[in-house]
């Protein structure tokens, strides 16, 4: 929900209350959450499954669910023959649509190399069709070298939201 207020597009709106059958006042008037903003939330399978579903499930609540998405990524480590970790692959997919526009969410409880988000991310931008409007990743933890190869692989391009930094 933090990550709504901060970062959603928000547009003006006049909205009756309740109270509008006692008194002339009885509007709101301010900014909302703009229910038309299109969002995807991508669920890197491993742990990211729950946190992109509770997202997705909040997210119909705010906005327009028909604007809404869920798609989902296979990702193992990759490995060298010492079975040293040597980056991450994408083994499989299910997206639903374009990008275009779009506000792409990658929930993913820790973030630790940073490498299968980098992977993930540089599908998004690549790959599919048309240019996400933001991107943004959220954390119940990261470390600083993840922060570090996600920001220097996308300078100013990609928003990190984690409740932890780790060491």
């Amino acid at each position: 929900r933090e990550v709504i207020n901060r970062e959603f597009p928000k547009r003006p709106v006049r909205s009756e209350t309740r109270m509008r059958e006692y008194t002339p006042m009885g509007y709101y008037e301010g900014l909302i959450i703009d229910p038309d903003t299109e969002v995807t939330t991508v669920d890197i399978a491993r742990a990211g499954i729950l946190p992109s579903m509770v997202c997705f499930e909040s997210l119909c609540e705010v906005l327009d669910p028909t604007r809404v998405r869920q798609d989902h990524i296979l990702m193992n480590r990759t490995t060298d023959d010492a079975m040293q970790v040597t980056g991450a692959g994408m083994y499989g997919r299910k997206i639903a649509g374009p990008v275009k526009d779009r506000v792409v969410l990658f929930p993913d409880p820790m973030g630790a190399t940073g490498g299968s988000m980098v992977e993930a991310i540089s599908f998004y931008r690549e790959q599919l069709d048309g240019k996400p409007k933001r991107i943004i990743t959220l954390h119940l933890i990261v470390t600083p070298e993840f922060i570090h190869r996600v920001t220097t692989t996308f300078p100013g391009q990609v928003d990190i939201y984690a409740y932890r930094l780790d060491r």
